[in-house]
């Protein structure tokens, strides 16, 4: 809903007009805050309070005897980066860590540069810009739902590449897009293979994280999800932008797609080193 109704109010006004978004959502928010004050008491958000209950006392303890945040050692810094060390030292965890990263590097092409290829090549307007995005939440939502299913009756190793396997063929279609003369056509490709990222995203997280819950203990779980967020998320998104921004200057967006391609290719090349 904010991406359709952003780029409705940029092609309208102009680009001041996401600030318009941005105040308008923040008021709303606002008044669910008050509203929330007056018609629902606090007593009501409360957990009930079960008095002489041993159970509880014994988690008040442990709450009052817990360190506060920021008084960690840097004792305590050396034995996490010792122990994200350690796990990146095994030949199964550094396959799928390099998964992550490399996947997540093509995957910046889709969330950043094709919608300014759309916009430049194409002459989309934002208010496309915001029907593409928003096709793309949607295809999510129930593959999210349905992923645990997914997950027992084919396992996390062939849904993880069904996703790449999609994402593949999600390249090829906008590489195809590129060659088609009529925009209104290219356009409708771009759509298309926006349709295709519930598979590329919601398959291949949800097998990802099935395979950090089995593969791992308690004593390094949160650890290793943390780091496959921070791998995807912030290290991949930060180089794929910053590399494919300048492929995309000194090549074009043919060969940022073909690359995408490739990178995706590749990591269904690891999907063996998980067993």
């Amino acid at each position: 809903v904010g991406a359709l109704l952003t780029g409705f109010v940029i092609d309208l006004v102009g680009m001041s007009g996401m600030f318009f978004t941005c105040y308008f959502f923040s008021f709303l928010f606002l008044v669910a805050v008050i509203a929330r004050h007056w018609w629902i008491p606090d007593a009501a958000l409360e957990p009930p309070f079960h008095k002489d209950d041993p159970a509880q006392d014994r988690d008040e303890e442990a709450l009052l005897r817990k360190p506060k945040s920021g008084a960690t050692s840097s004792r305590d810094w050396r034995a996490v980066l010792s122990l994200f060390a350690s796990l990146a030292a095994r030949r199964q965890t550094a396959c799928m860590f390099l998964n992550v990263f490399l996947y997540g590097l093509a995957m910046t092409v889709v969330d950043s540069f094709l919608y300014i290829s759309a916009e430049r090549e194409l002459g989309a307007s934002r208010s496309f810009g915001g029907v593409l995005t928003a096709a793309s939440i949607v295809s999510t939502v129930p593959l999210f739902w349905y992923s645990s299913w997914l997950l027992q009756r084919h396992g996390a190793r062939r849904v993880l590449g069904v996703a790449q396997a999609t994402a593949c063929a999600r390249f090829v279609v906008l590489m195809v897009s590129l060659s088609i003369g009529d925009k209104t056509t290219a356009l409708q490709f771009l759509l298309a293979s926006q349709l295709l990222h519930g598979p590329c995203f919601a398959l291949y997280w949800s097998a990802v994280m099935s395979l950090v819950t089995s593969h791992f203990d308690e004593t390094n779980r949160n650890l290793s999800l943390a780091s496959i967020n921070l791998l995807y998320f912030t290290c991949a998104g930060a180089t794929g932008n910053v590399l494919f921004g300048y492929i995309y200057d000194a090549h074009g967006i043919a060969s940022v797609y073909a690359l995408a391609f490739c990178l995706c290719f590749l990591c269904s090349c690891f999907n063996s080193r998980f067993s």
